[in-house]
């Protein structure tokens, strides 16, 4: 969305409707940004770009890559519970409990009601050291799905009946 509000401000005239109104809605979102996250927009796109380039990592299951974009991410932002919950879930993949429920916890220390945290970290607390977590990865966009629209992740899954015990992204 950033990128196509900046294409929007660089085509149009500074004097049209489009021109003004994606820089008020670039201003809005920058401003949200510096106030979650004490970033400015420009650091947050690229924590998001290496954030995505860990999803990727993740879907094809090269963990090891994951936690390498993952970990630059936190270097640039280290406020997004997104970035610890999916580090959680990738070293529970390799088996390493004790540092998967570690990120799991930075990542309810920094948004106490993310309940895909809370979920994998459940799931995770379910093994031995250097048992791996080995399911299935589904991707779940929380903050746009559940929690924007105060829907419970969680809910979800109890009125699903568990039927599923896969780490969600």
């Amino acid at each position: 969305m950033v990128k196509h509000l900046e294409q929007a401000i660089r085509l149009s005239d500074s004097e049209k409707v489009i021109h003004q109104e994606a820089r008020n809605l670039l201003d809005d979102v920058e401003k949200i940004i510096r106030d979650q996250n004490g970033t400015d927009l420009k650091t947050y796109v690229k924590a998001q770009e290496q954030f995505q380039l860990a999803l990727d990592f993740m879907k094809k299951r090269e963990w090891e890559k994951a936690i390498h974009a993952l970990r630059a991410s936190e270097r640039i932002v280290d406020t997004l519970p997104p970035v610890y919950g999916n580090l959680g879930i990738s070293h529970a993949q390799l088996g390493q409990k004790s540092l998967a429920l570690a990120a799991f916890d930075k990542a309810l220390e920094l948004g106490p009601r993310y309940e895909l945290a809370i979920a994998n970290k459940a799931i995770t607390r379910s093994l031995k050291e250097g048992e791996k977590l080995n399911s299935k990865i589904e991707t779940v966009e929380y903050y746009k799905d559940y929690s924007m629209k105060n829907k419970s992740y969680l809910q979800q899954v109890i009125q699903e009946g568990f039927g599923n015990s896969d780490a969600k992204m």
